[in-house]
C-alpha cells in the first residue's frame, strides 16, 4: 500500500516530536509518535559548527537523554527516521 493510499484512507497522522525541557541542564526528554516498526528513530545533537556530539537511537516513545557532558550554549538537534529528518530545532543548555 502506498503512502498515498494510506493518506486517502485518513490513516496518516502528523509526526509529533517533543524535546523538553528546553532550556535544559542535565537530562532531556524526547517523546514522539513515530512508529518504530517503520524504521529506527535517531536523535542527533550538534554544536554550532555542525559537529555531532550526541547520536542516540530512540527506541521508545519517551526517552531520557543525559546532556550533562554538554557545555552551556546553543545546540541544534535533528530527529530522523529512515534517513529522513522528521523534526529539527534548537536546544539550549544552561
Amino acid at each position: 500500500m502506498s503512502s498515498q493510499d494510506e493518506f486517502n484512507k485518513g490513516t496518516v497522522t502528523k509526526s509529533e516530536v517533543n524535546l523538553f525541557p528546553n532550556p535544559t541542564n542535565d537530562n532531556l526528554t524526547i517523546s514522539h509518535n513515530l512508529e518504530t516498526k517503520n524504521g529506527v528513530v535517531y536523535l542527533e545533537i550538534m554544536d554550532v559548527m555542525g559537529r555531532i556530539l550526541i547520536n542516540k537511537t530512540i527506541n521508545n516513545t519517551n526517552n531520557q537523554i543525559d546532556v550533562k557532558q554538554l557545555s552551556s550554549g546553543l545546540y541544534f538537534f535533528t530527529v530522523s527516521q529512515n534517513g529522513n529528518v522528521v523534526e529539527s530545532g534548537k536546544l539550549v543548555v544552561e
